[in-house]
């Protein structure tokens, strides 16, 4: 049985999305091959530039973060994984990162491993690696795709062509930090998914990270939304709000 990085397994509510406010277990993959100006979960990048192929670290304090956040990350059988899971009372399942297509044969097991259980389960991905193309693709209930903004840095490593196959019980992420962000939103809205398929749009201001701070408000994001992205939604990061910007929430 396949062996995955784990960061940590925790239970929750759902703090972002259409499930907002819904009890979740959260399963975070450790490790992540990108490298995104704003990522709030930088513990998940330690040992990543060279086994996972990664993207350079963005600079010496960053990869020193890291590296010294990252500690308790387990390798974890799948049954072991899924024995954590259930001991929690939740029919939800969040499998997030980092980021879980990275460590494909792990994620898979897992999934399958999940659906045994009849459990629900929420995927989210960065965009940046391709979705899987077999049933692996079908039985995940709701996949949560980002949609990398110029802010971000790794707009130009998107998989746009992924956009099309998604279904209206899937949500398309975009996490905007600036103006640009959002007309850059628009514009992949317009060119790309369009707005009759019924997907879920979701535009999620960036909140403080280790980094830096947020840019564009709350209510500057919402009046854009209004303006020009009707068949969009707000995402606010509700867990932040409740716990505060920590692990395990």
């Amino acid at each position: 049985m396949t062996l995955s990085r784990i960061s940590e397994i925790f239970y929750s509510l759902q703090g972002e999305g259409t499930m907002t406010g819904l009890p979740m277990t959260f399963v975070r993959f450790a490790f992540c091959p990108w490298r995104c100006s704003w990522c709030d979960s930088v513990y998940t990048w330690a040992a990543s530039e060279m086994r996972m192929g990664g993207l350079p670290v963005l600079d010496d304090a960053q990869r020193q973060q890291a590296f010294e956040a990252a500690v308790g990350v387990e390798e974890l059988s799948t049954s072991a994984i899924v024995d954590r899971v259930l001991e929690y009372p939740s029919s939800w399942i969040c499998i997030t990162g980092g980021e879980p297509l990275s460590q494909p044969n792990g994620f898979e097991e897992l999934v399958y491993a999940l659906k045994d259980h009849s459990l629900s389960l929420e995927v989210e991905t960065s965009g940046l690696v391709p979705l899987p193309e077999d049933d692996l693709f079908n039985i995940v209930d709701s996949w949560v795709v980002d949609v990398k903004t110029p802010s971000s840095g790794m707009q130009d490593y998107l998989q746009l062509g992924d956009l099309k196959r998604l279904r209206p019980c899937d949500q398309i992420k975009f996490v905007v930090q600036s103006i640009q962000d959002l007309e850059f939103a628009a514009s992949v809205i317009e060119d790309t998914i369009g707005s009759e398929r019924g997907i879920q749009i979701l535009i999620s201001p960036v909140s403080e990270t280790p980094f830096g701070n947020a840019g564009i408000s709350a209510l500057e994001t919402a009046e854009f939304i209004k303006a020009k992205l009707p068949m969009a939604r707000l995402s606010l990061q509700m867990h932040k709000v409740i716990w505060g910007d920590r692990r395990g929430v």
